[in-house]
């Protein structure tokens, strides 16, 4: 009996401590929460993006959003997706909260990589010149080697009690690995580590109670940082330069989580509401009204593409912004892409009007969010529905399989 009670003890003990982990890392999660600069892939005419529940593919030239084919396919993630990447075979791999997925593009076949840690949380997958892909994790950071082996990396903070999220990695031209790294516990703050061909660390910039969320590269290999101080630049020497936010005010207030690089060599960053580029000599800004909550952003050719919280999509070209609604694809109500629709739908003092050319059999109602208004069956040629007069904006429209978009005003 007495044994019974000791090992009860010792299961609730070790449960409280659990407990305590998974809060802990809860609480870095929280504070880096969806900023990643690698939650938008390119695959040339289209991008493959993580966006706030699941993964969507975007052509670029017919500007249609759909959920992932290999996705919808194989539906493996467990929680909302963190980061995606594409290796040099041109598989895509992606992670959730708990696992890590490579997934073959043609035959739609996944591997499924689970990790003992008790969350994973990787908010950052790169792929190297040598074929290995790079995994980042909350305590525990990973290799999948280019012949198969996965390799547990070692932590420089494993013996510092902290529990460390790796929010970004970024490779330079002599195939060193830099990493941002931000902590939590006994040490709570952000380093900047580097890892050689070898595997072997070291820490080069470290700074408590701050975070870094992203990291970038430069053509001259200096490695680019924002935190709360502005943004950092650390040379080959590991001299580093401080872009003050006091020195440069265009910075605004805001902290930058997301950055890329162009192919003319120019340093773009983004905070929650501006873009920035860096040509080497002067920080210029850019903004928009719809910029807002911003959360990764991607060079393309002369295009920077910046994701939004809200499943929006900002494609800024020429010193202008366009806004693509990613929502429809994201919460399941894709927008018809026939040539030729057979549905006519418009909205006029209160009242949607739907006809359809095969008859009306159901309609269902959709804001921008994806939360559904009303649903009804009819055995129509049309239908008239009267909706709520605070109702503003862009609808959708589910006729029968078919999906249009209504203003309603």
């Amino acid at each position: 009996m007495r044994r019974i009670y000791y090992a009860t003890i010792i299961i609730l003990f070790f449960q409280f401590l659990i407990g305590i982990e998974v809060k802990a890392i809860n609480n870095i999660v929280c504070s880096i929460d969806t900023c990643a600069s690698s939650r938008i892939t390119d695959l040339g005419d289209s991008l493959i993006i993580a966006t706030s529940n699941t993964i969507v593919s975007f052509d670029k030239n017919e500007y249609s959003v759909k959920i992932a084919r290999w996705y919808s396919e194989n539906n493996r993630l467990s929680s909302p997706p963190l980061s995606t990447t594409i290796d040099e075979e041109g598989k895509i791999w992606y992670s959730d909260m708990y696992s890590l997925y490579c997934v073959d593009q043609e035959s739609c076949s996944t591997d499924v990589y689970p990790f003992d840690n008790i969350l994973f949380y990787s908010y950052s997958i790169q792929n190297s010149s040598n074929g290995d892909i790079w995994i980042g994790g909350a305590r525990n950071f990973y290799i999948r080697k280019s012949d198969g082996e996965m390799k547990k990396l070692t932590n420089p903070f494993d013996g510092l009690n902290t529990i460390s999220v790796m929010s970004n990695i970024e490779e330079d031209s002599e195939g060193n690995m830099w990493m941002s790294i931000t902590s939590y516990g006994a040490f709570s703050g952000y380093n900047i580590v580097c890892y050689d061909k070898s595997y072997n660390h070291t820490v080069v910039s470290t700074k408590n109670n701050d975070q870094v969320h992203t990291i970038q590269i430069d053509k001259n290999d200096n490695v680019w940082f924002a935190s709360s101080e502005g943004i950092s630049c650390i040379n080959k020497d590991k001299s580093s330069t401080v872009y003050s936010y006091n020195d440069y005010p265009e910075f605004g207030n805001d902290f930058y989580v997301a950055s890329s690089k162009d192919n003319e060599g120019n340093i773009w960053f983004s905070s929650s509401t501006t873009l920035m580029k860096y040509n080497g000599a002067e920080f210029t800004t850019y903004t928009c009204s719809d910029y807002k909550e911003a959360c990764s952003i991607l060079c393309d050719g002369d295009i920077v593409w910046v994701l939004l919280k809200n499943d929006k999509l900002l494609k800024f070209q020429n010193n202008e912004f366009e806004t693509i609604d990613l929502s429809p694809a994201v919460t399941g109500i894709e927008e018809s892409t026939a040539e030729v629709s057979n549905t006519k739908a418009y909205f006029s003092n209160g009242v949607l009007y739907i006809e359809n050319v095969e008859g009306v059999n159901s309609v269902e109602i959709y804001d921008t969010t994806g939360k559904i208004i009303t649903s009804e069956t009819y055995n129509n040629a049309s239908a008239q529905i009267p909706l709520p007069t605070t109702l503003k904006g862009v609808i959708m429209v589910k006729v029968n399989n078919e999906v249009v978009k209504v203003i309603a005003n």
